[in-house]
């Protein structure tokens, strides 16, 4: 077939005799050299017809394809055209590395002062300052940096390049002859002649012409011995005969059109040579110079054209036919076209812009296009409305140094629409830009129907999405003190472009060695967030759904309305999301939000682990060693632990080891279980399940627990090994963790390693106590720590116990020597002798004041009937040490009559300051209770020598600064209580003027409140009133009042049970949380015969609304309170009073009934 021109019958005949005179002179020409010809004929080998080889050079001057018209005589003969790389394959590389698919491979090393001079032919050529990007692309600084020597005429690519323009004009079959990446990874035979530093290097010209010359004259010897010094002999091999298999492949199969760089044709490993060798016979082919190539140009009104159709952007445009990048977001997509033919490039974008960002459509379009096409550098040359298809747009043509660029902009759809068409250099094609704009056309949009769920098994959820969604992954890394965490979010969104609504669910598991601890931290902080665009945002509101927990949100943004609802399941967060970007649609579509569940997990393959010490198999998909830690913040206790993630199910494992210190000691296998059980019961709040297991030579014990507060469900495995505990731990959702197969974890455990010989049971006392007097410190505060933390004394060790209560110890002037610790463990473990043993000591010349306070707790400990001795004791040494002493004087608490009826001996304690606030409790307890009637009488003679110390204790309060609700502040408020009841009116007449400027003070301005009422004494009316509108002063007075049996002096309507439950809901939400803003009773409500009062409370101006239930006693004027009357939650929800107060009412039962 004919690839020919239409042309004059004149003309045709002129080419055919040519045709035929030229492959005689062929014949004819003579071989003075080895190489006498870029292009060489290919037949043999069983060929049907004549193939060709032509060596080409990457230079765009018209004298090359000029200088032989066998050139597009062999073209138009044969049915194929090969080059180096297939141009579909170039700009699939091209476009992955300008849209971040992938990285640049390599960069060219600039020194300072080629940088400066790139910045300056970057300016030159484009009108701006190169940016990073520039700096980093090896095509952008090899062209700003390589010497210009294009002409007015030269073609519009390079040779090459052109011919395939020309091949594809005629519909010629493409081939591409070796990978992008073997090109990609060349040396330096791709660049031989950059002259980084000699823009105009004169002699870089004459290379140049001298090159061209070669080519025109046919001498392909000539300009080998040019470019020799430039080629790489091993690349270039490696390189032929990449090319060599692809190309004698296609030969078998079709007439093929070869166009390589000619340094791939001479030599021993050139192509020419390569094919021989296959058994094809290769000639030389040359004309004369008949402008033949004026009849063969790049046509693209004979190319094939591919409709593109963007269903999802509601548009269809059309393209010449190869490789074109498309990406297609959930608010925008990219379409891109090269042609590396004429160095051009065509650009379709869509992207949603909905409500303009509530611009005016005027102002958006003005901005928009500045933005694109009149950026800096960018001059405009012509610009004009059109109308097509209906539609109305803006045409413009810019020009940026040599490059020209059309551009069209369509705003329809609610869709901002870009087109572009790009040249490298001078005007584009005329029916190429003519056809690539007019084949735009704007469709009309479909509303999207979608009654498919949604269902993502990785992610494990499913929704119903009104459209397809489309996914994006983020990743990033956040710093957590001095780690940096890896994180990663799974996005899927979609877009409703008529209703302007946008939905989204997204979710993120936490990075390996990491777990959700706090989901209220989680809520709080998506709030905090919102609260940036809506600071009006109110409390989340706690919802709960397919057995997860969750928190609901809305958000007034400046340009939008946002619903959220965050799911916590494990360690996996969920977010479900609507934006109406319709600022006037304030809807809400619940169907969207209902139809979000979660779905079963998909199945992990059980894996095996091979750890420092220990194998296991686990069904987790990644496990890493994390950083060693003491266990239990003990430092003896070292630790080696292995965290694993299921990515599956966000279930995140550890393993760990701990080594046993030297001085620990069980009684046996089972103690230590009993231990851990009852330490679990502690430090969780549930314990699900517990339970022992037996694999291999392991006893185990395996448990479940939930954390109510975290709402955490975790597994643990644990077990003992010479002086090393293991345990595998898992912390995930509820159903994963009840599905934990403990034992074919235990069953797959193999221990690399013996364990030490080490008696777990042994008495570990003679060593401990050997080492506390050890000269090394790190060894005596090994055994101290043992001491205090964890060692466990049993009675046959007693005798070693009191033997070293003899010793003197560098720390016993300390409050909490090792002495001390050692007497306080006999409160624990004692004998018949301990008593005997402690009284002896207590009476040493050596014994400190923290020995003392020690053992005269201890005593009273182990035996409560040596009162006479020990108020004997406490009076004789009076112990001072640390500044608490609630447990030394806690046997004149324990027994108020032993206290009164010695009140004598009593008082002379008054004299130690750090005594006095313990003494006036224990006093007022005995003057308030009815069980103690004489109390009064029996205390008054000792009056004086009490509150002659309240001088002392003042001076202290007044120059102390201290702050409201301090143990100074309750120390002196008892003092007033005391004056009350012996009715020293006087007395609290002087004080409360002295306490008048602490106004802020609410125990003691109430305390002033309470004796100024039960001794009938003028009150202001002001601070009477201030008193009973404060709820925390209110409590104090009526607590006062209740005591004194004086309830008839409180105003009738503090006593209502309404405002008595106000009164102690607020305490309780103080106690347990905060003070209240604002308090608010809001009905009341029965169940199961039993009254319940609810509460609303706000902690803080225009917050979130708490709910709370008080159950009052039977007596109208009583009030009680602990934990079994008054609850809350301390959640938001947005059901009505009654429906939440019948769920907290419930939870209150389970808690306390």
């Amino acid at each position: 077939m004919n690839f020919i021109k239409k042309s004059s019958t004149i003309k045709l005949q002129r080419f055919c005799l040519f045709l035929f005179l030229s492959f005689v002179a062929l014949a004819c020409y003579p071989q003075d050299t080895e190489y006498p010809s870029f292009l060489w004929e290919i037949t043999g080998n069983k060929l049907s017809k004549p193939s060709y080889l032509l060596g080409t050079v990457h230079l765009k001057d018209r004298r090359l394809i000029d200088a032989n018209d066998s050139i597009f005589v062999a073209l138009s003969n044969t049915e194929s055209f090969a080059m180096e790389l297939h141009p579909d394959s170039v700009y699939k590389e091209i476009f992955a590395y300008r849209y971040g698919k992938k990285k640049l491979p390599k960069t060219l090393e600039l020194t300072d002062g080629q940088k400066e001079e790139f910045k300056r032919r970057y300016q030159q050529e484009y009108g701006i300052p190169p940016d990073s990007i520039a700096f980093k692309n090896p095509s952008t600084i090899r062209y700003i940096m390589n010497p210009s020597h294009d002409k007015e005429d030269d073609l519009k690519s390079i040779f090459d390049s052109y011919l395939y323009g020309v091949a594809k004009s005629h519909n010629k079959i493409i081939i591409g002859l070796e990978p992008v990446t073997d090109q990609r990874n060349t040396g330096k035979s791709h660049e031989p002649l950059i002259e980084l530093d000699d823009r105009d290097s004169a002699r870089y010209y004459t290379e140049f012409e001298e090159i061209t010359q070669c080519y025109v004259n046919g001498d392909l010897q000539k300009l080998m011995d040019l470019m020799g010094p430039y080629i790489d002999d091993d690349e270039m091999k490696s390189r032929n005969h990449t090319m060599l298999g692809r190309l004698t492949g296609q030969l078998q199969q079709m007439s093929v059109f070869a166009a390589v760089g000619a340094a791939h044709l001479p030599g021993s490993q050139g192509l020419i040579h390569l094919l021989r060798e296959q058994g094809y016979t290769l000639r030389p082919v040359r004309t004369l110079n008949t402008r033949l190539s004026d009849d063969f140009s790049i046509n693209y009104e004979t190319q094939k054209w591919t409709t593109f159709i963007d269903t999802a952007n509601h548009y269809e445009v059309q393209l010449p036919d190869g490789y074109f990048y498309h990406e297609n977001g959930a608010y925008k997509s990219l379409l891109n076209y090269g042609d590396i033919s004429t160095e051009s490039e065509m650009l379709v974008s869509a992207r949603y812009v909905g409500n303009l960002a509530g611009m005016p459509p005027e102002e958006f379009i003005e901005e928009q296009i500045k933005k694109s096409a009149l950026t800096e550098g960018h001059e405009l040359l012509s610009r004009k409305s059109i109308d097509r298809h209906g539609a109305s747009g803006t045409q413009i043509l810019t020009r940026w140094g040599k490059h020209r660029f059309k551009w069209e902009f369509w705003l329809a759809n609610n869709t901002w629409y870009t087109l572009c068409l790009y040249m490298e250099r001078g005007e584009p094609d005329t029916y190429l830009a003519n056809r690539f704009f007019e084949s735009f056309k704007l469709h009309q949009p479909i509303s999207p129907v979608n009654n498919t769920p949604f269902v993502h098994e990785a992610g494990a959820f499913s929704v119903q999405f009104p459209n397809a969604p489309k996914y994006m992954l983020n990743t990033g890394v956040q710093n957590n003190g001095n780690i940096d965490i890896e994180y990663r979010l799974h996005n899927h969104m979609t877009l409703d472009k008529e209703n302007k609504i946008n939905y989204f669910v997204r979710y993120n598991d936490y990075a390996l060695g990491y777990m959700l601890d706090d989901r209220d931290a989680v809520y709080q902080t998506m709030k905090t967030q919102l609260a940036d665009m809506d600071p009006d945002i109110g409390e989340p509101v706690r919802i709960h759904k397919d057995g997860l927990e969750g928190a609901r949100y809305s958000a007034q943004l400046p340009q939008s309305n946002m619903f959220l609802e965050m799911w916590t399941r494990g360690n996996r967060v969920y977010l479900v999301m609507q934006e109406n970007l319709d600022k006037k649609n304030n809807r809400k579509n619940e169907s969207f939000f209902s139809s979000f569940h979660a779905v079963p997990y998909r199945q992990t393959q059980w894996q095996p682990f091979n750890l420092t010490d220990i194998s296991i198999e686990l069904p987790a998909t990644d496990c890493i060693p994390f950083p060693a830690t003491d266990s239990l913040a003990d430092p003896d206790f070292k630790t080696n632990t292995y965290v694993a993630l299921d990515t599956n199910s966000s279930t995140v494992f550890s393993v760990q080891r701990v080594d046993l210190p030297k001085y620990y000691r069980l009684n046996n296998n089972d103690s230590l279980y009993y231990s851990w059980y009852k330490l679990v019961k502690e430090l969780t709040e549930e314990l699900i399940t517990y339970k022992p297991i037996k694999c291999h030579n392991f006893n185990a014990a395996f448990y479940t627990t939930k954390d109510t507060v975290k709402r955490n469900f975790t597994a643990n495995i644990i077990w003992v090994n010479g002086n090393k505990l293991y345990q595998i731990g898992a912390s995930a959702d509820s159903i994963t963790v009840s599905k934990l197969d403990a034992v074919r974890m235990m069953e797959s455990v193999e221990l690399h390693t013996k364990a030490e010989p080490f008696d777990l049971f042994g008495s570990k006392a003679d060593l401990l106590f050997s080492d506390l007097l050890h000269r090394d410190t790190l060894i005596s505060s090994q055994a101290r720590n043992a001491i205090e933390s964890y060692y466990v004394f049993e009675k046959d060790e007693l005798p070693l116990l009191y033997n070293a209560l003899q010793e003197k110890y560098p720390d016993d002037d300390e409050p909490d020597g090792i002495r001390s610790e050692l007497i306080d463990n006999l409160s624990i473990v004692n004998d018949e002798f301990t008593v005997q043993v402690l009284k002896e000591l207590l009476s040493e010349p050596s014994s400190t004041d923290g020995m003392r306070k020690a053992i005269l707790t201890t005593v009273m400990a182990i035996d409560s009937t040596h009162y006479d001795w020990y108020l004997t004791a406490l009076n004789e040494y009076k112990p001072q040490s640390g500044s608490y002493n609630g447990m030394l004087l806690r046997p004149l608490t324990d027994s108020l009559s032993y206290t009164l009826h010695n009140f004598d001996r009593v008082a002379s304690l008054f004299e130690v300051d750090s005594y006095r606030y313990i003494l006036l409790n224990t006093c007022l307890k005995l003057l308030k209770g009815i069980q103690h009637p004489a109390a009064k009488e029996i205390i008054a003679p000792h009056l004086p020598q009490v509150i002659k110390w309240l001088e002392e204790d003042m001076k202290t309060f007044l120059a102390d600064g201290v702050e409201p609700g301090g143990f100074e502040e309750s120390l002196i408020a008892n003092y007033l209580q005391l004056y009350t009841v012996y009715g020293l009116t006087d007395e609290i007449h002087n004080l409360s003027l002295k306490l008048s400027e602490f106004e802020n003070m609410d125990l003691l301005q109430a305390t002033i409140v309470s004796a100024f009422l039960q001794l009938d004494l003028p009150l202001d009316n002001e601070l009477k009133t201030r008193s009973f509108d404060n709820l925390d002063r209110r409590l104090v007075v009526m607590n006062h009042m209740k005591d004194a049996r004086r309830m008839d002096l409180i105003p009738s309507i503090y006593k209502a049970q309404t405002e008595i439950g106000k009164m102690i809901v607020n305490e309780y939400i103080t106690m347990e949380w905060d003070t209240p803003m604002e308090m608010n009773f809001v009905g009341k409500i029965t169940e199961e015969d039993r009254l319940y009062y609810v509460y609303e409370c706000k902690m803080e101006d225009n917050g979130p609304i708490y709910r709370a239930l008080y159950a009052p006693v039977d007596d109208e004027e009583e009030f009680h309170y602990d934990y079994t009357n008054v609850y809350s939650d301390f959640e938001t929800n947005d059901e009505n009073w009654e429906t939440h107060a019948k769920i907290l009412i419930q939870q209150l039962k389970s808690y306390f009934y």
